[in-house]
Formats: structure tokens, C-alpha cells, sequence
């Protein structure tokens, strides 16, 4: 996808998308500055229903789209559509979090 020096940078969904969809990934955008799934309009942001993609992934031409929206950051449906998991741990309780741990694979991907 090029564009010219006068032209939008593109965004992260943009720069992104294709090679996670190449992985069977369910990637969908996400407003800009938020953590929720988002919808340009042509003007605006609004809500995207995530819902529909618990079970596909989106279509190149979804996806396609979404990357010529301003700004779309990039969000992952989990479960069964992706294959993925993810653990959110905002308090340690016991120890838990390092017991835990030390039961499941090993992240390639971890945030503090």
C-alpha cells in the first residue's frame, strides 16, 4: 500500500493487518487513543460490533477498509476464532500470579 509524501501516514492497522490475517489472526480496529473496537463513519468514530468476529475472521475487503480508516489502532479477537489466550492480572493475591505462570507456556508477548 503506497502513498504519496503528500498523503495520510498510514496507520497502525494498516501497517499491520495483513500480516496477521496471513496468520489466521482476527484483527479489527480499534478507535485512536482508545481500547475499544471503533468504526469510522467518514467523520467520526464510533462502535464497532466486535461480536460478529468472535467466529470469522474478517474479509480482505473488511480488512481492506478498515485500513484507509484514520488513525485505527489494532485489536485481536481471542479465543477459538484466533487461537489465543490472554491473562490480565491486576492483582496478585498469594502469589497467584507466579503459580499460575508456572503452569502455562511461556508468552512471547508480555506486558507490565
Amino acid at each position: 500500500m503506497e502513498r504519496d509524501s503528500f498523503a495520510v501516514p498510514l496507520s497502525p492497522f494498516a501497517l499491520a493487518y495483513k500480516a496477521l490475517l496471513d496468520k489466521n489472526l482476527c484483527v479489527i480496529p480499534i478507535g485512536p487513543g482508545t481500547k475499544s473496537p471503533g468504526r469510522w463513519n467518514g467523520q467520526q468514530w464510533g462502535n464497532l460490533n466486535w461480536k460478529t468476529y468472535q467466529d470469522r475472521l474478517p474479509t480482505e475487503a473488511e480488512a481492506a477498509m478498515w485500513a484507509q480508516w484514520p488513525d485505527a489502532g489494532v485489536g485481536m479477537i481471542l479465543g477459538k476464532v484466533s487461537g489465543l489466550i490472554a491473562l490480565d492480572f491486576d492483582y496478585d493475591v498469594d502469589g497467584l500470579h507466579a503459580k499460575i505462570e508456572g503452569i502455562i507456556p511461556p508468552s512471547p508477548c508480555k506486558k507490565v
